[in-house]
């Protein structure tokens, strides 16, 4: 597998203080079967960052682990193809994403892929500069 098609540990949410800020302060939007939580905080000098990203499906409304994985890997997938298109990476403030699905049903990729590119079009036209 190349490295081009990794979701790499840039991307994503490790640190818990981060998912704990990102859960209390953030704003939401949503794109059936998604809700994104997102927390754009300032940082004090220019800073090479990429915006973060934690996924969440309900064991509630999916049971089984390997449904959750399959959601799971189908969101990180669509995510990893077009972010780029609609948030920056080099910019002065920091990006917390949370994607959450709230569907009962597990969702095929193509309904993924329309939901996350309406919610980034959105989260771009906030100016996330």
């Amino acid at each position: 597998m190349s490295p081009d098609h990794k979701f790499p540990a840039r991307l994503r949410i490790k640190s818990q203080k981060q998912i704990d800020l990102l859960i209390a302060e953030s704003s939401s939007l949503f794109a059936h079967p998604l809700i994104l939580k997102y927390h754009i905080s300032k940082l004090p000098e220019e800073a090479e960052t990429s915006p973060q990203l934690a996924i969440s499906v309900p064991k509630r409304l999916f049971k089984k682990a390997h449904d959750r994985n399959l959601i799971k890997r189908r969101i990180r997938e669509v995510y990893r193809n077009c972010w780029k298109e609609y948030i920056p990476e080099s910019s002065n403030s920091q990006v917390l994403l949370l994607l959450v699905l709230i569907g009962k049903i597990i969702p095929e990729y193509s309904e993924l892929e329309k939901a996350i590119h309406q919610l980034l079009k959105k989260l771009g036209k906030l100016n996330v500069q």
